[in-house]
């Protein structure tokens, strides 16, 4: 539990791991269901919020490198839908020098689902390894259009 948030998490099976979402108290939200991976799958929550009459549903993700990247358990609407999360892909797009065939996959989700990536080639790497000292962008948010400049 985290004070003065509402806490939305999915555990991994086994050693650490999994998805967590906080909402600031005060904030309708409701978790969505059949969000939940099973073991070995991408680790997908939704929660449903409410901000000035507006519902916005965010979808937090992770995708391991070892598995498929399967991402149609989202119900992604043509309004107000982010998606964020650990991708585990490579583009030109979000600062990478290639695109892998999982970067491949990841942007033809996006124009699928008339996603737009918040994310630039530019912006500051997401993780750092402290064991190879190295730094990369997973991580990556995705909007519709209705919001993709707000966010």
């Amino acid at each position: 539990e985290t004070r003065g948030y509402q806490t939305f998490r999915i555990d991994r099976e086994g050693h650490k791991g999994g998805v967590l979402t906080l909402v600031r108290n005060g904030i309708p939200t409701k978790q969505m269901e059949g969000t939940k991976g099973n073991p070995g799958a991408v680790e997908i929550i939704g929660v449903q919020i409410t901000c000035k009459d507006i519902q916005i549903i965010l979808y937090n993700l992770y995708c391991p490198s070892y598995t498929p990247l399967s991402l149609e358990t989202m119900n992604i609407s043509e309004n107000s839908c982010i998606v964020v999360g650990d991708f585990n892909s490579r583009s030109e797009r979000w600062g990478y020098s290639e695109t892998n065939s999982r970067g491949v996959e990841v942007e033809d989700w996006e124009i699928e689902n008339n996603l737009f990536l918040i994310n630039a080639p530019d912006d500051p790497p997401t993780f750092y390894s402290r064991t190879w000292h190295t730094t990369s962008t997973p991580d990556l948010a995705f909007a519709t259009s209705d919001i993709s400049t707000k966010v």
